[in-house]
Parts: C-alpha cells; sequence; structure tokens
C-alpha cells in the first residue's frame, strides 16, 4: 500500500551515494527475493536524529516503505534495518507479481 510521505521529495537522496554499505545490504537481501537494483528505488533523508529510509517499487513506484533509523543502526546495519529491507523486499515481490497479473488481464 502506499504511504503518504510528509516530506519534500527533493531533499531525498540516493541510499546508493549517501550510505553505500546500507544500499549493498538492500540488494542482499532482496536477492533472496530474486529481485534486482531495477526493481527498487532506495533513498534516504538525512535527519537531525538519523536516516530516513525511503523505497519506493511497483508499478509507476508507487508502493513506498519508509523508516527512521538512528545513525549507529545504520552505520552496524543493525537487524532492524535488515528486518526493514526483508520486509520491503517481500512487499516488493508481491506488488510485481500483482502488477504483472493486472498487467496480464488487459
Amino acid at each position: 500500500m502506499s504511504q503518504l510521505l510528509n516530506h519534500d521529495m527533493s531533499s531525498e537522496q540516493p541510499l546508493r551515494s549517501v550510505i553505500p554499505a546500507c544500499y549493498h545490504r538492500l540488494l542482499e537481501e532482496f536477492k533472496a527475493f530474486h529481485l534486482h537494483s531495477y526493481d527498487v528505488k532506495a533513498d534516504t533523508i538525512i535527519q537531525d536524529g538519523g536516516y530516513s529510509i525511503i523505497l519506493r517499487f511497483g508499478d509507476d513506484l508507487k508502493h513506498v516503505k519508509e523508516k527512521l533509523f538512528s545513525h549507529e543502526m545504520v552505520t552496524n546495519l543493525d537487524t532492524t534495518v535488515i528486518d526493514f529491507f526483508r520486509d520491503a523486499g517481500e512487499s516488493c515481490k508481491q506488488a510485481l507479481i500483482a502488477d504483472y497479473f493486472k498487467m496480464m488481464k488487459l
């Protein structure tokens, strides 16, 4: 399901550029679901308390998962961050399957 974002998208930066190790871990977790880097758009917003990680996926990137993590959690790739990536991977997989079946009905 889509989640309304309450921030300006211009403040978002690619996760790949800001926290490369975190981005690579995201891709590792997505591989378990047979997903690739082009299946997700991963961005982040640097905030006072840490990083807000925003993942968009599905048809027209309309599905969004977003969560705020502390600097320490992201730097150490805490299990909370990894669990977020796994949950997003499962959601992305389900969204892509649903999008595929919608397309086949057309």
